[in-house]
């Protein structure tokens, strides 16, 4: 059982405060995640102060420090970035790789998280993200939404805060997720179709159930298991607490909306349970 594993709309209260609410996103243009439910866009409406991770994420300049950043940690000067991989498993490792156009030249000058993270994007994803036409994510809805209706737009991270805790991956980790997936044919779509499920039945919570071995039997791969597991415990619990701590002066003057990434909000060490602490009634909603 994950403590606060259901629900994405959350309301938040303190005596003599208008309420605030924490919502848990999904960092994409699809239609299930930017179609928001009524009760979503009323409590965006209601909000006078609307707080996201990375405001203007998808616009050209952020993009391109986020892009200057993941270039600047993800190069591996020294080299030999797959040599700790016993030689099938390498040569697998290479020829997988080399099917979403990277080289084993480049491969072995790029540090183990990125390539493994390279590997979990879907067709699809990647497939979008090089079409060029306009895609609002949920997250640029809501601050477009905000803008509009005269919200003041705060941001809770910075480009190199999130770049720098995507690279806290261990190696060892991530070379076992790229051995897993180039050996047993580990594919990243089956991975983001159980996100998609999950987030669309408001259970996204479900995932830190699924930790460690308990992912092998869903992707098939004890690796990629490790990988997603340290994945949530670096890239996700890490921010939870640093996102948490911005957000509470926000939530504090109260008719603010703190919009997140939903695996932020589960788990004894999610949003929600780290907003309780500080004092505030934490009520799903939906």
């Amino acid at each position: 059982m994950v403590v606060n594993g259901a629900g994405l709309l959350w309301r938040v209260d303190a005596p003599g405060m208008q309420p605030s609410y924490l919502f848990g996103t999904m960092h994409s243009s699809e239609a299930f995640a930017s179609s928001f439910d009524d009760l979503v866009l009323r409590a965006l409406s209601r909000s006078k102060l609307v707080a996201t991770e990375l405001p203007g994420a998808s616009t050209r300049r952020i993009a391109n420090e986020l892009r200057r950043l993941v270039g600047a940690r993800s190069f591996r000067p020294q080299g030999g970035s797959l040599d700790a991989l016993p030689d099938s498993a390498r040569v697998a490792v290479e020829s997988r790789l080399a099917s979403i156009g990277i080289s084993h030249a480049v491969a072995s000058q790029l540090q183990p998280w990125f390539l493994a993270l390279s590997l979990s994007r879907s067709n699809c994803s990647a497939t979008a993200a090089r079409s060029g036409a306009p895609q609002e994510t949920a997250d640029a809805r809501i601050e477009r939404l905000a803008l509009e209706q005269g919200a003041t737009v705060l941001g809770l991270e910075t480009p190199a805060e999130q770049v720098d805790a995507l690279a806290s991956v261990p190696d060892e980790v991530a070379l076992r997720m790229l051995k897993d997936a180039a050996e047993r044919r580990v594919s990243p779509e089956d991975f983001e179709s159980t996100i998609t499920g999950l987030y669309s039945a408001r259970r996204i919570g479900y995932l830190l159930a699924m930790r460690g071995q308990n992912w092998a039997g869903v992707l098939d791969g004890d690796g990629y298991a490790d990988f997603i597991s340290a994945f949530v415990g670096s890239f996700i619990t890490r921010r939870n607490h640093a996102m948490a701590a911005r957000a509470t002066p926000i939530l504090a003057q109260g008719g603010a909306f703190v919009a997140v990434g939903a695996l932020h909000l589960p788990g004894e060490e999610g949003m929600v349970e780290l907003i309780r602490r500080q004092g505030f009634a934490v009520s799903r909603i939906w």
